[in-house]
């Protein structure tokens, strides 16, 4: 149990992504071109081929990041890991091809922090870094303060590209617009998807449940469907009349926040929409659609026996993840729903499980959704004066990640037994990473949106319709305020 704990804390750690302070370094060098025309052939089977071939003589491609967690300043010594390893690899790929170099700066311990040494840094003009590693509030916060530069600057930046994360680049897309993009480089946004692990000793042992991997194939895993196999695999094991997460199995182990925006956007829904002119706006207000999942989601929620949500239950926060994952693996439920990496802390787990997605509405949905709701995003500052140089290793990186970092994340997981049965889930794993969406009202405007409805849940109050009805000139006047601010942005660019 001690080793469980010390796992998931750990990959807590790295996700609220704590570390050192460390300072900022400029980089310099020439443009492409003057140095020849030797290219390291591509690995894997994607090519952005509009990519120009030459050398940057030595110029240093610098990254600001935060906390202790780096991606580019990775020796070969430090590649312990088949995951750090190709990382290792990419960089190295790049950097010669390029005939240029990575450094990675930790300029803050944390990622608010971070943002603040962005901004100062952007209002002094100064070229300190090449792109800043910022969580996607803070980096939509550094777009409002006119200190990012749009996707459209970055000449050789195609989101477009089977590299991108079409939905989630989608959603942050404003008139047309969009400021900075995720792609498969962004690992802390394809390993924190949020899906659904299942016990599959419980689902195989109980002729009444349903082969979750045969729901999911044949389209017809739904909510109704989780909740109806949920209902049957809870079991008062000790016969004492009450629920104990000790002693008995649940239906659903989840903590609020993940449980009840995942299932409204797993069921392919939002809070914030955008109309026909690309600004989003509260559409949840008034939604029959909307209110009907929120009000399946928390009948569920107040089901004993059905739901263990470990927030209101166990009073902690990132001690109750941690809880939460244990109770899982010690098969105290049949469903456990969380981010896609905390199977990094299921090595122990004695019975096998299996990983879903989070379930449709119903079987006409077109395509089953992940939800995430942040993650590192590259913001290149206003002041950054070599677009040119900038978007061709990001490019690079967003293409060489999806080729060979992508791959490795699998094979570190079955090398380490977080994937049990790769057979079975790889594909549906790498389905749910095409898939990954985000909900501005479970992003950007979290506090007046995702926040105030899961308050309501906590409250136990069934009181949806109104709670939202409330909110909306709230939340929709915080929208119009940015969005005109971004308009303005937007102008001034020329787009």
């Amino acid at each position: 149990m001690k080793k469980h704990t010390r796992v998931l804390s750990a990959l807590l750690g790295l996700l609220m992504l704590c570390g050192i302070f460390a300072a900022c370094r400029t980089g310099g060098g020439d443009k492409p071109g003057s140095g020849g025309t030797e290219t390291v052939p591509q690995t894997g089977n994607y090519v952005a081929d509009y990519l120009p071939d030459g050398k940057f003589e030595g110029r240093t491609f610098t990254v600001a990041n935060f906390g202790d967690v780096r991606s580019f300043d990775i020796s070969q010594d430090d590649a312990t890991n088949t995951f750090d390893k190709a990382k290792y690899q990419r960089n190295q790929l790049i950097e010669t091809r390029y005939g240029m170099e990575f450094a990675e700066n930790l300029i803050a311990s944390g990622y608010d922090e971070c943002y603040t040494a962005y901004m100062n840094n952007y209002q002094s003009g100064e070229y300190a870094f090449d792109v800043c590693k910022n969580i996607m509030r803070n980096a939509w916060l550094a777009v409002v303060g006119g200190a990012v530069v749009p996707i459209e600057k970055l000449e050789y930046c195609r989101p477009d590209q089977e590299w991108y994360l079409k939905y989630v680049n989608e959603e942050l897309t404003i008139n047309g617009t969009l400021f900075f993009a995720y792609t498969y480089e962004a690992d802390t946004v394809t390993r924190a998807l949020c899906c659904v692990f299942f016990n599959k000793k419980m689902a195989e042992d109980n002729t009444k449940l349903e082969n979750p991997y045969d729901l999911v194939k044949a389209g017809t895993w739904t909510t109704d469907k989780m909740f109806e196999m949920a209902a049957v695999g809870r079991s008062d094991v000790n016969g004492d009349g009450k629920m104990s997460i000790d002693d008995d199995v649940y239906g659903i182990i989840a903590e609020d926040d993940q449980y009840v925006p995942g299932m409204w956007i797993g069921a392919g829904m939002k809070m914030i929409e955008k109309d026909s002119d690309g600004s989003p706006y509260l559409s949840a207000a008034g939604n029959e659609r909307f209110i009907d999942i929120l009000n399946k989601t928390f009948d569920a929620y107040m089901d004993n026996g059905l739901l263990f949500e470990g927030f209101t239950q166990r009073g902690q926060v990132y001690q109750t993840i941690v809880d939460d994952n244990r109770s899982f693996t010690e098969n105290h439920s049949l469903f456990y729903m969380g981010g896609i990496y905390q199977w990094e802390a299921m090595t122990d787990m004695q019975d096998d499980f299996g990983v879903i997605p989070l379930p449709k509405y119903d079987e006409n949905q077109e395509r089953y959704y992940a939800r995430v709701c942040d993650g590192h995003a590259n913001c290149v500052p206003a002041s950054n004066p070599d677009l040119k140089f900038t978007s061709i290793i990001l490019e690079a990186l967003a293409v060489e990640s999806l080729n060979i970092v992508n791959p490795a994340y699998f094979e570190d997981a079955i090398e380490n037994r977080y994937l049990r049965d790769p057979e079975e889930s790889m594909e549906i794993i790498k389905m749910l990473q095409k898939n990954i969406i985000v909900d501005l009202a479970d992003s950007i405007w979290m506090t007046t949106g995702r926040q105030v409805i899961v308050d309501t849940f906590r409250n136990e109050s069934k009181t949806f319709a109104s709670t939202l009805d409330k909110y909306a000139p709230v939340i929709n006047k915080q929208i119009a305020n940015d969005v005109e601010k971004i308009l303005e942005i937007i102008d001034k660019y020329g787009l």
